[in-house]
């Protein structure tokens, strides 16, 4: 092909068997040289070892794929934005509870896309530039809405490194923490009641744990008995 000019220059990669009798990579480079007459008179190629290459791709290969792998599993969202907020990646999980496609939001904004009520995005880009301007993680909750209903989420953000060396890029994860939340908040009810019933009866209480030591008295307890006892 390359006599007939059918092409002007080839490349191919194959294995070799090198001299001390390992296997290494190499990239195959040639081209015909023609005279005047338009004649092939040489082929002129190199061989190149790039097998230090092949493994660091492959390296490379199995880090993404460890990194897809892990994202598409993750329980909670994942996404990274770059210095100036805007979205570069996010997981499936993160897809499917805002019902959107990464390149519909890539290289923009939560200010831009107003995905979120003005207050959410406030919050979220005051978090965003904080970890960016002190260059440290942030461990926070952040109320985001998916499905019309106000979510609660435990978001964890942090700085990585971006295209290059002088750029810092926004990593972050949340795990929606609503049900635990509303559940905490029933507890903190029941108990709140439970002690009010507790100190409005007039007949002395106490609780005992099985160490026999009183967690709880109720005030007619304390004033039959003189004094606290508990701890």
């Amino acid at each position: 092909e390359l006599i007939n000019k059918k092409r002007d220059r080839f490349e191919l990669e194959f294995k070799m068997k090198h001299k001390n009798g390992h296997w290494i990579d190499i990239l195959s480079r040639a081209r015909a040289i023609f005279n005047n007459n338009d004649e092939a008179i040489r082929i002129v190629g190199t061989h190149v070892d790039i097998t230090d290459r092949k493994i660091t791709q492959k390296k490379l290969r199995q880090e993404q794929e460890r990194f897809q792998s892990y994202m598409k599993y993750l329980p909670g969202v994942a996404y990274i934005k770059d210095d100036e907020g805007r979205y570069v990646y996010f997981n499936e999980t993160f897809e499917k509870v805002f019902k959107t496609k990464l390149e519909m939001w890539q290289r923009k904004t939560d200010l831009e896309l107003k995905h979120f009520p003005d207050e959410v995005i406030e919050e979220l880009i005051q978090n965003d530039k904080q970890v960016l301007k002190t260059n440290q993680s942030l461990k926070t909750t952040e109320d985001v809405p998916f499905d019309d209903q106000m979510r609660n989420w435990l978001a964890i953000k942090f700085p990585i490194a971006g295209k290059d060396e002088n750029e810092t890029y926004l990593a972050g994860v949340a795990i929606d923490i609503t049900d635990r939340v509303d559940s905490e908040s029933a507890l903190k009810k029941s108990e709140k009641r439970y002690r009010s019933m507790m100190e409005s009866m007039s007949d002395p209480l106490y609780i005992c744990s099985p160490e026999k030591k009183i967690s709880y008295m109720n005030p007619a307890m304390i004033e039959r008995l003189g004094r606290d006892a508990t701890g």
